[in-house]
């Protein structure tokens, strides 16, 4: 999928959807802190308005509205790259198999958000590790290695980008990761109904979705300059074969006669 509207509507759309997403969640959240054992709250069958406004706003659960918001986010950063990269395969660009790769990255988180694949690592790592404290959370354990082989990984991606979309895609990613791991651990040790746990989970949450939204706005934004031909140039451009009056390949040393021989 490339996009047909402008990436700058849908990053003031997503980041004003994000903030009173946020906002409502915290105050819905605070106003709970002393209602979460009552009968109301509790009751499934009759729960209170409050009890209702929870589960369908606080970013703490899952299967509610920010939950939604969260997953059309990241599958729309995995269709739009997917595009790109079959785009870029048509016009056997060397990126393209990154893209494809950034396709499926954010296809499998925006699954994960939907059906909490990371929740079950929780109970599974937790087990064997006894974590706690800052690994309450046990699936950081998996999850901090993982965004390291990743960005390792895709060093050479961002170096060949141009340099306005590598700034952004990092931008996007410490944001993302700042929330999803950071504020993760952070929030480990404070876990249960207390102000400071209902902060920590509500700013992993918000930065999360601002990085999401960063991301959809930048892959949106190369993909619009890519179909209308104003892309940068790579900050760091593959070398490439140049020829002097001599006929000398100077990307590689060699020299070439006028016959097409190689000398060297």
């Amino acid at each position: 999928m490339l996009p047909a509207v402008r990436p700058a509507t849908v990053l003031r759309t997503a980041l004003v959807i994000a903030t009173l997403l946020t906002a409502v969640s915290l105050w819905i959240r605070i106003a709970a802190l002393d209602q979460h054992d009552t009968p109301g709250f509790r009751d499934v069958r009759n729960p209170s308005g409050l009890a209702v406004a929870y589960r369908l706003f606080s970013v703490d659960d899952e299967a509610n509205i920010p939950t939604w918001f969260s997953v059309i986010l990241l599958a729309a950063i995995a269709a739009t790259s997917l595009g790109i990269g079959v785009l870029q395969r048509s016009r056997r660009a060397p990126l393209h198999r990154y893209w494809l790769g950034l396709a499926a990255v954010f296809g499998y988180l925006s699954l994960d958000e939907l059906s909490v694949v990371h929740e079950e690592l929780i109970w599974q790592i937790g087990d064997l590790a006894d974590s706690g404290g800052v690994f309450t959370h046990a699936w950081v354990v998996v999850g901090g290695p993982l965004v390291v082989v990743f960005a390792l990984v895709y060093l050479r991606f961002l170096w060949r980008l141009p340099r306005h979309i590598a700034q952004l895609l990092v931008l996007s990613g410490a944001l993302y990761v700042g929330g999803a791991l950071g504020l993760e651990m952070a929030g480990g040790p404070h876990v249960g109904f207390n102000t400071t746990y209902v902060l920590l989970t509500g700013g992993e949450e918000f930065l999360e979705m601002v990085g999401a939204a960063v991301c959809l706005y930048t892959v949106m934004r190369y993909a619009w300059e890519l179909l209308h031909g104003t892309e940068g140039a790579p900050a760091h451009p593959a070398p490439t074969a140049q020829r002097d009056v001599g006929g000398r390949n100077t990307a590689n040393g060699s020299v070439t006669s006028s016959s097409g021989e190689t000398n060297r």
